[in-house]
């Protein structure tokens, strides 16, 4: 079975064939294999270790900005402070004071890992990024995730950290939000403003050939701290 050269894996996967663990060959550090037919992991690797989770971050901000919008169809007016310090990070090139849905900087934030989109719905549902970061480590508070700290609804390394257990945990109950879970398995959108948005998972796999053919979803990220995720 080819390696998958990563630094942290988790995978979740629902009425597929019996997986043979022990053929897995996951060159990882850390990593974890959950059923969610049995609601059980079936395969770990150092699982409550805490570590950079880059981009990964993302799921906890799409999960917490849903359960604080009323309406993805609203638009709202990205502001200029929301754009300031992302030239290193993925983008999706909304421009300030540009009008968007809430549910285009969703998709924009789970699909291609937008930082722009991630900040720009942080500061318009929690008036700062500070307030929406907040949220975010009240939700993990409430979902007992006991190893996982927020300092930005980006991924930047800085006070931001978790174990792949906990992040099994955060999908697991994320996938259960009927809205995340379409966001989560879709792997094309175009926004309102007609921009093409595209899921990382086709970028990561090309170079490798990789078949993602039954692959329902997916999160990927990326710090030189993080390594891939």
């Amino acid at each position: 079975m080819k390696k998958i050269l990563i630094k942290t894996l988790i995978i979740f996967y629902i009425f597929l064939p019996i997986i043979n663990v022990r053929a897995l060959d996951i060159n990882s550090k850390y990593a974890v294999l959950y059923n969610l037919n049995d609601d059980k992991i079936i395969y770990e690797k150092n699982p409550n270790e805490k570590i950079k989770i880059a981009s990964l971050t993302k799921i906890m901000t799409t999960l917490v900005a849903l359960e604080n919008i009323e309406d993805i169809k609203q638009t709202t007016t990205i502001k200029e402070e929301a754009l300031i310090g992302l030239e290193d990070y993925a983008k999706t090139d909304i421009k300030p004071n540009e009008e968007v849905t809430y549910e285009d900087l969703l998709y924009g934030i789970m699909l291609p890992s937008g930082a722009d989109c991630a900040n720009g719905i942080a500061i318009n549902i929690s008036g700062s990024i500070d307030n929406f970061v907040e949220l975010m480590n009240k939700k993990a508070q409430e979902l007992n995730l006991n190893n996982t700290h927020f300092s930005n609804p980006i991924g930047i390394d800085e006070d931001n950290y978790s174990t792949v257990e906990d992040i099994a945990k955060l999908l697991k109950y994320a996938l259960k939000n009927e809205e995340f879970y379409r966001i989560f398995t879709t792997r094309e959108y175009t926004t309102t403003n007609n921009v093409k948005l595209e899921s990382t998972i086709i970028e990561k796999s090309l170079p490798y050939n990789i078949d993602t053919s039954l692959i329902l979803g997916s999160k990927t990220g990326f710090t030189d701290d993080a390594g891939t995720a």
